[in-house]
């Protein structure tokens, strides 16, 4: 596999600028990095002010990335976290550019901590920096 090294190096700064935003809860595919470079905005991570995305962006990527055939807004947050952690389970690993490893598409404590749901998505991500969404 010929890969260069200006796309590899590309591919880790734009996958370590969302973590560093907040959005580090999902594995930065290859995949999704061409999405980006096409110009796509389906995937809802073109924002330029460098915030962190919104709960209902979270939500609506996340619910992208699982691949679910079904509707997920009906779902609480709760709800629709204990989805995804099932969804997660039985997923293939994908690979990870920022991590340079084969993981899940989403990391569900992560997740949580961006959608705020829960005692380890609101108290712990402020005490304890492993929590966080980086």
């Amino acid at each position: 596999l010929a890969v260069s090294w200006d796309i590899l190096d590309n591919l880790e700064c734009e996958a370590q600028e969302l973590a560093k935003r907040g959005d580090g809860w999902f594995a930065y595919t290859p995949v999704i990095h061409r999405m980006r470079e096409a110009g796509t905005c389906a995937i809802g991570l073109n924002a330029e002010d460098g915030r962190p995305l919104s709960p209902a962006q979270v939500r609506r990527l996340a619910g992208l990335l699982s691949g679910s055939r079904r509707s997920l807004d009906h779902l609480s947050d709760r709800d629709f976290i204990n989805e995804m952690t099932r969804i997660v389970a039985a997923a293939p690993l994908v690979y990870d550019v920022r991590r340079r490893q084969r993981r899940p598409i989403l990391d569900v404590m992560r997740l949580r901590a961006a959608l705020k749901v829960g005692f380890r998505g609101v108290v712990l991500p402020g005490i304890c920096a492993c929590f966080r969404s980086v």
